[in-house]
């Protein structure tokens, strides 16, 4: 099956949250841990991941790149139980050439959910 497409969200700045008193939210959504995940890589997107109370997680963020001819590391990290992690902004060559997309997997998806924000400047 194919990877669940992500959307991003667009993070307003903190000037614009503060001159609206909305402040700064975003929508999760749970992690598709059979497929994986995948969005669009614009150098200013970070993804947000959150532990739910049942089960950890790792979660990897495919690396294709590579430096000097040599493959780098993908990006790995555990998620644990009630824990919150923002990964990025990811530089460009960090997705996959053919797509522009990051590809992200997960060990398991119980009770973890993500979003996908791009930073904006002010």
């Amino acid at each position: 099956m194919a990877r669940q497409s992500l959307t991003v969200q667009t993070q307003k700045t903190l000037a614009t949250a503060q001159s609206d008193n909305a402040g700064l939210s975003v929508t999760f959504a749970a992690v598709d841990a059979t497929n994986g995940d995948e969005f669009i890589n614009d150098g200013k997107t970070t993804i947000r991941l959150v532990g739910g109370a049942s089960a950890s997680a790792t979660v990897t963020v495919q690396n294709p790149s590579t430096r000097d001819g040599m493959g780098v590391d993908d990006l790995t990290i555990t998620i644990g139980n009630n824990e919150t992690h923002e990964l990025g902004p990811f530089p460009p060559g960090f997705h996959q050439a053919d797509t522009n997309k990051i590809y992200v997997d997960y060990s398991s998806g119980t009770d973890l959910t993500v979003a996908v924000v791009s930073l904006r400047s002010a």
